[in-house]
């Protein structure tokens, strides 16, 4: 899962920053079309813990755990389209051969409501579903705030989002709050970043979370380039009775993937190769796990 959002969320998250400062007008249409192909050690992301520990009033029960899931091949197809007149779509589809897994997609439509305050605003509308069969539906409302400083051209104002959310699986539904602001690279270096924040209030007994982090990329030399992201998230109150007494959740996810660009083009895109790694750490082993893999993906894109 963080694979996919590193590798291929990259450019829809850096995209949705820099759609927002532009007029419907001054948006061409642009198309990118993307396919993928993985071998990885967890693509599942299923945890790495081999015993449970179960905290009951009469003492601790240690439970050992089957492998949910092992090593397989992973295959993605992604279309991205940008209208003239500001709306975005992205659809992605996602396959893999490891066990228990399911078909995995995404679809989501950004599209502007107006302009207020001389601020643009926006709309998106979400649904997924992760190769572990978890769905995730999300509707927002999303707007920028002024400008940096004049003559700054560098300057790229922060975007400022208010959603709701529905994981029917999880029985969990709520709102949430975002930030997020982008930075470009220096002139003489080939890069590009995004932090952003998040509050995620969640309604009934699932507990509410406070997440922040980092994505970005830049060129090492000529046709590699190195991708990284991490995330911190802090739950509001414990996750279970029956883990660690209670205890809330403390999460940090890390990802980094070196890709290398092949210098010829093949059927008109650009085909490269990544080797990529991510781990996630909590102070509950339940919910920690890792993964690395090899990866080929091909992309094409249309002005």
């Amino acid at each position: 899962r963080q694979r996919l959002q590193t590798l291929l969320g990259n450019a829809r998250a850096l995209s949705l920053a820099t759609a927002a400062q532009a007029t419907p007008t001054q948006s061409p249409p642009h198309t990118v079309v993307s396919w993928g192909l993985t071998y990885s050690h967890n693509p599942l992301a299923a945890t790495q813990a081999k015993e449970l520990v179960l905290t009951l009033p009469q003492g601790n029960v240690t439970v050992p755990l089957q492998q949910r899931s092992g090593e397989g091949a992973t295959g993605q197809l992604q279309l991205y389209h940008r209208w003239s007149g500001g709306l975005e779509l992205q659809a992605a589809t996602q396959a893999s051969s490891a066990a228990n897994a399911r078909t995995a997609g995404r679809f989501t439509l950004v599209g502007p409501l107006g302009q207020g305050a001389g601020a643009p605003l926006y709309w998106s509308l979400a649904a997924q579903q992760t190769l572990d069969g978890a769905r995730r539906h999300a509707a927002s409302l999303l707007w920028q705030a002024a400008g940096g400083e004049r003559g700054n051209s560098d300057e790229q104002p922060a975007l400022y989002g208010l959603g709701v959310f529905d994981e029917p699986q999880a029985n969990r539904r709520g709102f949430t709050a975002r930030v997020q602001k982008a930075w470009p690279g220096a002139p003489a270096v080939v890069q590009q970043g995004l932090a952003w924040a998040e509050y995620e209030h969640a309604q009934g007994h699932a507990p509410s979370a406070v997440r922040a982090g980092w994505q970005g990329y830049r060129q090492l030399a000529p046709r590699w380039l190195l991708h990284a992201s991490g995330t911190a998230q802090a739950d509001s109150a414990g996750y279970s009775p029956l883990l660690a007494n209670n205890k809330p959740r403390r999460i940090f996810t890390g990802s980094l993937a070196l890709e290398r660009q092949f210098a010829s083009a093949v059927l008109g895109g650009q085909l490269a190769l990544n080797l990529h790694w991510s781990q996630r750490w909590s102070n509950l082993p339940l919910f920690a796990w890792k993964d690395y893999g090899l990866g080929l993906q091909w992309q094409r894109q249309w002005r």
